[in-house]
């Protein structure tokens, strides 16, 4: 008669029973809006980009928010997405006066849409601030 140890037993359960894989969601997709550096000029919002947003396309996404780097001297930066079909701000970042790299979390639209994204400058000394990428993030 075979005899199997708790270790053997262990490894036997194991092939006998794998565990259950955790459920799939969708991966983080990160969609290129703009590749070109953008200075922001004027202080009142200035639109600085389109994005259409298909909803057959962009199924089961449950997060998202806009990423970009903006360069900031002695100025601040404020950035706004809009859904332009339905005239709702969508999301919104507002003083940002420290150069980074930084996401706005915005809702998602439930309908098919003409997105806008908005940017304007305080009236700082410093120079212009400058956005350089700007990036879909969908989770």
């Amino acid at each position: 008669m075979f005899s199997c140890d708790a270790t053997c037993r262990e490894v036997l359960n194991r092939c006998l029973y794998p565990p259950t894989p955790p459920p799939v969601i969708n991966a983080r997709v990160q969609e290129t809006i703009e590749t070109q550096q953008i200075d922001v000029l004027y202080t009142t919002m200035t639109t600085i980009d389109y994005v259409n947003w298909i909803s057959s396309v962009r199924v089961g996404y449950t997060q998202a928010a806009i990423g970009f780097e903006a360069v900031i001297d002695l100025t601040s930066l404020n950035i706004r997405l809009i859904n332009q079909t339905t005239n709702q701000i969508l999301g919104v970042l507002s003083g940002i006066s420290v150069s980074g790299f930084y996401q706005m979390p915005f809702t998602l639209p439930t309908a098919n849409a003409r997105l806008v994204i908005e940017v304007s400058k305080s009236a700082g000394l410093g120079s212009n601030p400058q956005i350089f990428g700007i990036s879909m993030l969908l989770q």
